[in-house]
């Protein structure tokens, strides 16, 4: 898991473009899952479903604020708790 966050929005985007490039081959809802803060709900089962036909998923998590201790949302809980 990589955390990237800052001000700098131009630096964080050039690591998720070099992070996808890495990656390799990428489809949309099934090995790469984008999130925010209006769908962060889904979380769980995205990490939980298998990327069917790849050996790995790439998940994005944008401007959801989960990893902030002051966040209320019922998820930060279950993130928490999986440890």
């Amino acid at each position: 898991m990589y955390v990237l966050y800052g001000e700098e929005k131009y630096l964080i985007n050039e690591y998720l473009k070099k992070i996808k490039k890495i990656f390799g081959e990428l489809s949309l809802g099934i090995n790469y899952i984008l999130l925010d803060e209006s769908s962060i709900n889904t979380i769980i089962s995205d990490i939980e479903t298998p990327a069917f036909g790849y050996p790995k998923k790439l998940i994005i998590i944008r401007d959801s604020g989960i990893f902030k201790k002051e966040c209320k949302l019922p998820i930060n809980k279950k993130i928490y708790n999986k440890k």
